[in-house]
């Protein structure tokens, strides 16, 4: 299959979260299996001169009004970081007014979104049939991710552009939260009239004015989300749902889950040149190490026999539940542990952690900020990994710890329900722990019970093993979305 991948971030070209993860690696999966995937994204000036380009020159795209966006469309390759030669070619589209400022998503100067981010987004997707003309391909299957692109399967819809016009459409939701909700009369800049768009049902209408994640739900043949809970979730949860969910539970069986992936090759403590020893799952004497030398390096006790080292690794905000660890974290020393977290976010957050590493400095350290590094040696050296997430439409540092044989312990929330089975300690079954109820006692309830098992040898290698041998490779994803991507053109041949 032909299948082009929209989004407004792909790894390593531009990363800001998780959406950019995916994407960096869906098309190489997908590449693996046969199918020709090629991934579109904003030229951001952070991109150009750091990787080698070709020009296929300038595209016509036009306001309403017929004002020229000046537009060009580059070309790059990604190479496959397995080696093995199948390389994903990436659409860049560069608009110089829009996209060759500092920041993806938000000006880095006041810290919120742009002014104009509507035009954006809309001047991107509408670049997107005009630079599949320019390269003489058209795809089978338009796959847009989330609502910057949900502007893309309206044109579709409404105005398709010859490139497109036999395409299928999925949409993906990587956070229903972010919906690009705009007055009506952005929708002139695509040279939509606004009074044309009065009914509740029209794809263009929402409350008012417009929203662009409302526009990828009416308009994609199938839609789904990164989790199967969450897909529930949002259909189901007024407060998941933002607002949507009852145009969700209307597309019923069209909304599905397909559990993110993670990158295999290099999330891998047997080989990750991050860490200072590496370990498997026949021999796990490295990952002591990497314990103790992460205690050291921090400057924190060091470990005893019944110390449990907790990691985290998350941005400092109220939906990855750090509240609830603050809460918590003056009780947690009590006992032999020791906790480590690494993030940046809300200051009243970090001043927080900064108040209880003042209290605690020999046996909890915070790390204000962000290290690739650090992140890799924190999943591989701590005992457990806390994800108390209010809610969490996939997550992937739960299974990057349980790649590396550290232990989840997450609420029982969206995606970290589909890929954390609680263990079971009399029948030696699950790989960690959740807990529901959303408050820091529920949260140590919880750190409790990974407490117990993780001291006792027998359920701490049946929990270690457990984890280390679970599946989320891209290779089962990406199989995942090659079946919807089958029912989607067999619903257009049908």
């Amino acid at each position: 299959m032909r299948i082009l991948i929209a989004g407004a971030e792909a790894a390593p070209l531009a990363k800001v979260g998780g959406l950019g993860d995916v994407l960096g690696a869906l098309p190489h999966a997908l590449a693996r299996r046969g199918h020709d995937a090629v991934l579109i994204i904003p030229a951001y000036g952070s991109i150009l001169g750091r990787v080698e380009l070709h020009s296929y020159g300038a595209l016509d795209v036009r306001k309403g009004g017929g004002e020229p966006i000046p537009t060009n469309l580059l070309e790059t390759w990604l190479p496959s970081p397995r080696g093995d030669g199948l390389a994903v070619r990436v659409l860049l589209v560069e608009q110089p007014w829009y996209f060759s400022r500092e920041g993806i998503y938000t000006d880095p100067v006041t810290g919120n979104g742009f002014a104009d981010e509507h035009e954006r987004w809309l001047a991107f997707c509408m670049a997107i049939g005009p630079a599949c003309e320019r390269l003489g391909w058209s795809p089978d299957l338009l796959h847009a991710n989330d609502s910057h692109t949900g502007p893309a399967l309206a044109l579709k819809a409404l105005r398709p552009h010859p490139a497109l016009r036999r395409a299928g459409a999925l949409f993906s939701i990587h956070n229903l939260a972010h919906q690009g909700w705009y007055g009506r009369d952005v929708l002139r800049f695509a040279g939509w009239d606004p009074d044309w768009h009065n009914d509740s049902a029209d794809p263009l209408e929402y409350s008012g004015g417009t929203n662009f994640m409302k526009m990828g739900i009416v308009c994609a043949d199938l839609i789904n989300t990164v989790s199967e809970r969450y897909a529930y979730e949002i259909r189901t949860d007024p407060e998941l749902g933002c607002g949507l969910e009852g145009l969700l539970a209307h597309r019923g069986s069209d909304v599905r889950g397909v559990v993110n992936g993670i990158d295999v090759d290099l999330w891998n403590p047997a080989t990750d040149p991050l860490l200072p020893a590496h370990y498997s799952l026949d021999d796990l004497s490295g990952k002591r190490v990497c314990r103790d030398q992460l205690l050291a390096e921090l400057g924190l006790r060091p470990a005893g026999e019944n110390t449990v080292v907790l990691g985290m690794v998350s941005r400092l905000t109220a939906q990855k539940g750090v509240d609830l660890v603050i809460g918590a974290l003056d009780h947690m020393m009590r006992d032999d542990l020791r906790v480590v977290i690494l993030g940046s976010g809300a200051p009243a957050y970090q001043d927080g952690l900064r108040a209880i590493e003042a209290r605690h400095g020999e046996k909890f350290r915070v790390l204000i900020g962000f290290s690739e590094s650090m992140a890799h040696r924190i999943e591989a050296g701590a005992d457990a990994f806390l994800m108390p997430s209010r809610y969490e439409p996939c997550g992937l540092n739960q299974m990057y710890s349980m790649r590396y044989g550290t232990v989840p312990i997450t609420r029982y929330t969206g995606g970290l329900v589909d890929t954390v089975v609680p263990f079971d300690p009399w029948r030696g079954e699950g790989c960690g722990f959740h807990f529901s109820d959303l408050s820091s006692d529920g949260l140590l309830d919880a750190v409790g019970r990974a407490v117990v098992a993780l001291r006792h040898p027998e359920s701490r290698a049946r929990l270690i093993h457990n984890c280390m041998i679970q599946d989320f490779s891209w290779d089962r994803a990406a199989g995942s979305y090659e079946s919807l991507y089958h029912e989607i053109l067999a619903r257009h041949r049908r």
